[in-house]
């Protein structure tokens, strides 16, 4: 599978699939992955525990590439995520990410999110951990 591919499937799998959350992290990140998301940083057990939180708040989650280019070890994406929580509220957020992939495991993102649409209060949910 080759770079674009990895984060293709990284960000459908996990934000689409219903298979456990750490055993997709351990499929596709490394677990010294670093995220940076609009100035926060999360390590890889903040990560972790991010994704776990989305889990329980969101119910379903729909992932948009509207661009994706590779560069050697670097995947630059262009995408939406709109999510509808569990309480039937929706928003919406446009992101701009840049993965690095070394052995075939992404290493690190760095990440603008903006909200497009929805709840003021959930426009942390890049990072909320």
């Amino acid at each position: 599978m080759d770079n674009i591919q990895i984060v293709k499937h990284a960000l459908s799998d996990l934000l689409t699939s219903d298979l456990d959350v750490n055993k997709l992290i351990a499929n596709y990140f490394s677990t010294d992955y670093q995220q940076t998301v609009d100035g926060k940083t999360l390590g890889f057990s903040e990560f972790a525990a991010h994704m776990q939180l989305l889990r329980s708040v969101v119910k379903q989650f729909a992932v948009t590439i509207d661009a994706i280019s590779q560069s050697g070890d670097q995947v630059h994406t262009h995408h939406f995520v709109k999510v509808t929580k569990t309480d039937n509220s929706v928003s919406e957020f446009e992101v701009f990410a840049l993965f690095k992939i070394v052995n075939h495991k992404i290493v690190s993102c760095n990440e603008l999110t903006r909200q497009l649409h929805g709840n003021s209060d959930d426009k942390d949910l890049g990072s909320r951990h």
